[in-house]
């Protein structure tokens, strides 16, 4: 028998070419940082991550090296996706959360922060919310208080955004609340906001082969993916619907393809948006489109 530490160190020697593919910069301390976390996540704290492992034996720690082999993403096998400055629950039904989205948070609770000084309830939307990272880390962040709307067009993706609201809610600002709604867009949704965020699909499907093996195979194509032919009639109803929704001086923040983002931006200015432009993440790739009403 062996600890557990010494058998994740021999399992990357032996896998690692396999690992590195499904895994850009995985190391052995990762895949033990990961194991920590399913231990958390699934033990109580009087096990303990370093008893003897049995190569084959029938426990978490042999279902989490199996998935590994698989190349089943870290965060569907534990669970569990540190963004921003929390950590969420996630599964198949929702995207795993990319560092480069937490300029959009960053973005969000500034705007909040320095206007709307005589508003006493400051409305969010969030559309495609997904497990709820980017509203939730705008409400933690933010010391005011907000009614929030979660809006996502899979119920399963609720379900998760639902829990991880629950998990943070301590967080929040006491009179914040958060509703849930499902629908695409903002279909049937009429009330007026003053800041508006979101994380849409924003491939095109014809560049499925420019996308990670591991991303199209797990994550949901339908939060990825928007066929070509119908992308920019997506965004026009998109655009017309923000501004249909947006108060006066209202600000949108959209996660986008640095690609299309241009051709994005003139169909929000065909919608009477101003002050539009284009801004980078956290690897200096253009990424967001910003507008005001």
């Amino acid at each position: 028998m062996e600890s557990l530490k010494s058998y994740t160190d021999k399992f990357f020697i032996q896998h690692k070419n396999e690992l590195l593919k499904n895994y850009p910069g995985i190391s052995p301390q990762r895949i033990y940082q990961e194991l920590k976390t399913l231990s958390f996540s699934h033990y109580d704290e009087s096990r303990n991550l370093e008893r003897p492992y049995l190569d084959g034996s029938h426990c978490d720690f042999s279902y989490f090296f199996g998935k590994l082999r698989e190349g089943i993403p870290l965060a569907y096998i534990t669970g569990r996706a540190y963004f921003y400055k929390s950590e969420f629950i996630v599964n198949e039904n929702v995207l795993i959360p990319r560092f480069e989205t937490e300029v959009l948070v960053e973005k969000g609770a500034r705007f909040i922060s320095q206007n709307f000084k005589n508003i006493d309830l400051v409305k969010v939307a969030d559309v495609g919310t997904g497990s709820g990272n980017i509203i939730c880390s705008i409400l933690r962040e933010s010391k005011r208080a907000i009614k929030a709307y979660a809006i996502d067009i899979s119920s399963q993706a609720l379900e998760i955004a639902d829990r991880n609201i629950y998990r943070l809610g301590f967080s929040f600002n006491p009179q914040s609340e958060v509703i849930l709604l499902e629908q695409d867009r903002l279909k049937t949704f009429s009330t007026n906001v003053h800041l508006l965020v979101s994380n849409p699909p924003y491939i095109k499907e014809n560049q499925k082969e420019e996308v990670h093996v591991q991303v199209d195979t797990y994550e949901p194509h339908q939060s990825l993916y928007l066929n070509e032919a119908k992308y920019d009639e997506w965004y026009e109803q998109f655009f017309k619907q923000i501004n249909e929704v947006l108060f006066p001086d209202g600000i949108f923040i959209i996660e986008g393809h640095e690609q299309w983002l241009g051709d994005l931006k003139k169909i929000a200015e065909k919608h009477s948006f101003n002050q539009l432009c284009i801004e980078k993440d956290l690897t200096g790739k253009d990424r967001f489109l910003v507008g005001r009403k």
